[in-house]
């Protein structure tokens, strides 16, 4: 079988396919002279808004994070010329602009999901290290598959040029040609018997006389499978003239039935003799697109197989991720419900793993946080107990002192002057004892959830004015002058007591602690 090739060009890269026709490269067999304008390429359509498959607040952010349109009379004009000399900004300006903002926010969402998700950034380092590892295995395969295949070619295309070159010596020599006529037709039987013969078959054959030949020349050269006796590579000429074993090039080779076509290929020169014309350079062409379609399968398949690995690699650590990920976030809403009042919540342990430690010691803070606190709030109500024992128990001493007190009180007229003053005062501090007991029932009883409140309307400024006379002999002996500050009215829905109780203490501790200074107050 014969194939129809041309050799291209000269030391082309191996495995190459399609190269030299993206660069605009044609086949010389067929190569009218003129070779084809590339036309340029038109630019593609506008596709128009594609933010409809972002999310809503996506979009927000996009629309947000636009800069406003404002610009000057001047500045719209001078944007309209530079648009139609083509210098200014166009629509494929502002499609750019719009896609670096996507790209900006979808960046910006990938960053606040690696910060706030273990899983996600398990998932991606996984997939990033299985695809770094995948590379640079599939990389050292196919280098290795490659560089293995083209050397086996090599060693097989160069023995079978061998073998064609000697078979082509023993042809000529063995006839009997006398004339040029008759050596020309032997050398093209030759060439189409060493071209049709041996598995597999050469692409095609060049024969040309070597310029250092002395002898009469029968022809200048020969070709057998429509080659171009021109296309052999000047450096392969130069290297088979100036030695005398073979030499061998990888080239780009073109079939002739279809120009468009570019396929790697091997020429093997060597010299042969020609009976009355002298040293000769045999040169055979053979092509490797059958070498060069097994490798695009090799290649296909190790990217099929490495994509199949990093979507399982991706699975596998999705569902580890998964695994740890999730008792971690269980007992982080644990924690989160422990710390809203729900003292019973606890973690299931499963296993003895680290997991299983993490559950056991959880469970055993919130075991103990639960007995601390159930701890305090026995102490608290034996405490309410104890001041509502206390309180009770002081109510009846406390009313034979203030009985007693009275008595002397209402009798201090008849007393000497030092006597009244310690009867008036006894009768004061008895006041405020009253005072600070029933403070004290009302405490427990509120701690004992007894008491209510008994909110309705009511005027501040006489609340205020009524406690301030309460406190007047305590200020007049501390010699602190208390100013009011009220307004004409102000009413609240209170409790009217405790507000006064409330308000009492304030103003007495700020008498206490005031040292001699007024004390001011605002109703506001």
């Amino acid at each position: 079988m014969t194939h129809n090739s041309a050799v291209m060009s000269r030391s082309a890269p191996f495995f190459r396919r399609g190269a030299d026709r993206r660069a605009g490269v044609v086949s010389r067999a067929g190569d009218t002279g003129s070779p084809q304008a590339s036309q340029p390429e038109s630019p593609a359509p506008d596709e128009g808004d594609t933010s409809s498959f972002l999310p809503e607040w996506l979009r927000r952010r996009a629309f947000r994070s636009s800069p406003p349109e404002e610009a000057t009379q001047s500045d719209e004009e001078q944007d309209t010329t530079q648009v139609a000399a083509g210098t200014g900004p166009g629509p494929g300006s502002e499609r750019a602009a719009r896609l670096r903002n996507w790209a900006y926010l979808v960046f910006r969402a990938v960053g606040l999901r690696w910060r706030r998700s273990l899983q996600f950034r398990m998932v991606v380092l996984a997939a990033t290290l299985s695809v770094v590892a995948a590379l640079i295995v599939g990389i050292g395969v196919a280098a290795q598959v490659r560089d293995r295949l083209l050397e086996a070619r090599r060693v097989q295309v160069d023995q079978e040029a061998a073998r064609r070159g000697q078979l082509f010596q023993d042809l000529v020599d063995a006839s009997s040609a006398r004339t040029a006529e008759d050596v020309e037709q032997v050398v093209r039987d030759a060439l189409t018997r060493i071209t049709t013969s041996g598995d597999p078959d050469p692409t095609g054959v060049v024969l040309l006389r070597s310029p250092s030949s002395s002898d009469a020349v029968v022809a200048a050269g020969f070709a057998q499978g429509a080659l171009d006796v021109a296309v052999v590579p000047l450096d392969l000429r130069e290297a088979v003239r100036s030695s005398s074993s073979r030499q061998i090039r990888s080239v780009t080779v073109s079939d002739n039935s279809d120009p468009g076509s570019h396929d790697p290929g091997l020429v093997v020169g060597q010299q042969v003799r020609v009976p009355l014309g002298g040293s000769y350079e045999l040169y055979t062409v053979t092509s490797l697109a059958a070498e060069q379609r097994t490798l695009d399968l090799i290649q296909r398949s190790v990217l099929l197989g490495f994509l199949g690995l990093v979507f399982m690699v991706g699975l596998i650590a999705y569902g580890l991720a998964r695994f740890v990920v999730t008792p971690v976030r269980e007992a982080a809403l644990a924690a989160e419900r422990l710390a809203s009042g729900d003292l019973s919540e606890r973690l299931a342990v499963r296993g003895e793993d680290e997991l299983a430690r993490l559950a056991r010691s959880f469970n055993g803070m919130a075991a103990g946080l639960q007995a601390q606190i159930h701890q305090l709030e026995e102490l608290s109500r034996v405490q309410q107990r104890f001041v509502s024992d206390v309180s009770h128990e002081l109510r009846t001493p406390l009313t034979t002192m203030r009985m007693a007190g009275e008595v002397i009180y209402d009798s201090r007229s008849d007393l000497d002057p030092a006597a009244e003053r310690s009867a008036e005062l006894l009768n004061a501090q008895l006041d405020r004892f009253d005072s600070l007991l029933a403070d004290l029932l009302e405490i427990s009883r509120f701690d004992a959830g007894a008491a209510a409140l008994a909110v309705e309307p009511t005027e501040l400024s006489s609340v205020v004015r009524a406690v301030t006379e309460h406190a007047m002999p305590l200020a007049e002996r501390k010699d602190v002058q208390i100013r009011l500050h009220l307004p004409t009215t102000v009413t609240a829905e209170v409790d009217r007591v405790r507000i006064e109780r409330i308000l009492r203490n304030l103003v007495n501790n700020a008498i206490e602690h005031s040292e001699g200074k007024p004390v001011d107050i605002w109703l506001a």
